[in-house]
């Protein structure tokens, strides 16, 4: 997130609650395996219908957690290689790539007065 704010002296500043959002369009072929027509129905089953049956978010709870051992070992690799990187002169080569499928974002305008 990139949160600035700015203030002169002609004021103390307001607070502006607002919720900013935006819309993505995907291709269809970059969800192959989603059923869209599963999150549709009644308003009951609508979110449960995006997760397997008896799916526990609990358990892949501490898989996220910052001193998780397969995140700490993943941390500790980009580092290695960032650093061997920085020492071969090569650490803000690129490579070339385009994705093969596009996508669309669009903005939308602020929702005032909400969070």
């Amino acid at each position: 997130m990139n949160y600035h704010a700015e203030h002169n002296a002609d004021t103390q500043g307001q607070r502006i609650d607002m919720t900013n959002w935006a819309t993505l369009f995907l291709p269809l072929a970059t969800l192959p395996h989603v059923d869209l027509g599963a999150l549709g129905g009644s308003e009951s089953d609508t979110i449960a219908a995006m997760f397997k049956p008896n799916y526990d978010k609990l358990h892949v709870a501490t898989l996220c957690h910052p001193h998780h051992p397969e995140i700490l070992a993943n941390q500790a690799r980009r580092w290695r290689e960032s650093l061997q990187a920085i020492r071969n002169g090569t650490f803000f080569e690129r490579p070339d790539y385009q994705p093969p499928i596009a996508h669309e974002f669009y903005y939308h305008p602020p929702i005032e007065g909400k969070l």
